[in-house]
């Protein structure tokens, strides 16, 4: 039975966007199991004691039901250069707990500290985060990611980034990029285009 991951942010003892998590469990329950119900994300993290101070990773495995729910510090690992790696069959809709394939990636960056998946010519995500492209004073983030994170869906929501399909052979069209997740807020990491590597 496949197991599924949903990596929540605790920040100073507040649970980070649970709505978008909880709408992106019942998307999974009901594709794979005809059940968007048996989950109630919000009743089950805060059965937990949260931290009170500082920003924290609440890790929830599940598959029908909870399998297990951790909470550990977190330290944002910012990258100092991505490489771009090219896969045209991956499949990453859910944020599935099986990462095998995108480990196989991530072993290809060499010198890089993170990677950067095209697929079909398009760029997609890094290992673990969404992208965004600054032009023109815009964020723009591809309109086919292999995952659509939960931060991604806020951002979109809230206006501060535009799905944009954007090819490889493009890319220098944009002077930035950023790279977040849930537990990676907007504009804490940006890197200038150079530090992409071919």
């Amino acid at each position: 039975m496949s197991r599924f991951i949903e990596s929540i942010c605790i920040k100073n003892g507040e649970i980070q966007n649970i709505l978008y998590h909880q709408k992106r469990i019942d998307r999974v329950l009901n594709a794979y199991f005809g059940n968007k119900s048996s989950i109630d994300l919000s009743e089950r993290v805060n059965h937990e004691i949260l931290p009170k101070t500082g920003i924290w990773k609440c890790r929830v495995i599940y598959s029908k039901n909870i399998i297990s729910l951790g909470i550990s510090r977190y330290k944002i690992k910012k990258p100092k250069s991505l490489k771009v790696i090219h896969c045209d069959n991956i499949d990453y809709t859910f944020k599935f707990e099986n990462r095998n394939q995108l480990n196989a990636l991530f072993k290809q960056k060499k010198e890089a500290d993170d990677i950067i998946i095209v697929k079909n010519g398009r760029l997609t995500d890094s290992y673990y985060c969404n992208l965004a492209f600054l032009k023109d004073g815009r964020w723009f983030t591809p309109s086919s990611p292999l995952l659509k994170g939960t931060m991604r869906s806020y951002l979109l929501a809230n206006g501060k980034i535009i799905e944009y399909d954007i090819l490889l052979k493009d890319i220098n069209q944009f002077t930035e990029i950023m790279i977040f997740n849930a537990m990676i807020p907007f504009n804490t990491i940006v890197l200038p285009l150079n530090k992409i590597l071919f």
